[in-house]
């Protein structure tokens, strides 16, 4: 190189035949508009989403040998409020110690499942139980026989609708179905707008 510079490119830029003018053409990219609809249709999303997320929690532990349990009283308030779902997994051989929330075949209608806390454990191994909410302790003591498990999960609310069905509480049943169709309408709004 004898230090001189380079002339400046000659001809078209490609060697060949040029490409059609619509390959070149740069389409725009549609953008996304933060308008009301689109946020509320976020949030109605979110909430569905949540919903089916804790219907899956409610009901999947059923795989791993544990089942779900909901709570119709409000005796263990507010540890567990009414509408509650909670996962009773199997005790096995662990023993049962005094603080535990277990479920159990009521020793007195034992086709009535009950989620108690264990407050003692008897010498011939039977469990003195009782409600957060309740002043006094279950009547009868509860024979290991009896026991279901042990509430491993909570979840909250979940169980809200068979609740409302149990105590003919039609109102609020009919008022969550509307509102889970309001929330459907909702989440899927812009997508409906877009397609017209």
């Amino acid at each position: 190189m004898d230090g001189r510079a380079l002339p400046p490119p000659q001809g078209p830029p490609f060697i060949g035949i040029a490409p059609p003018a619509s390959l070149l053409r740069v389409r725009p990219v549609g953008t996304v508009t933060l308008s009301p609809l689109v946020i509320v249709s976020v949030l109605a999303q979110a909430v569905l989403a949540t919903l089916v997320w804790l219907l899956v929690l409610a009901s999947a532990p059923r795989l791993l040998g544990s089942h779900p349990v909901v709570i119709t009283g409000g005796s263990m308030q507010p540890s567990l409020s009414r509408g509650d779902v909670v996962i009773v997994r199997s005790a096995g051989s662990a023993p049962l110690r005094p603080g535990m929330v277990i479920t159990f075949a009521d020793p007195n209608r034992p086709s009535t499942l009950v989620t108690h806390r264990v407050r003692a454990v008897g010498a011939d191994g039977q469990l003195v139980t009782k409600g957060d909410a309740n002043r006094q302790e279950d009547g009868s003591p509860v024979p290991l026989a009896a026991v279901r498990g042990r509430v491993a999960l909570r979840v909250p609310f979940i169980g809200a609708p068979v609740v409302w069905v149990q105590h003919h509480q039609w109102y609020q049943l009919a008022a969550a179905m509307a509102a889970l169709a309001g929330l459907v309408m909702i989440a899927i709004a812009p997508s409906r707008e877009a397609r017209t």
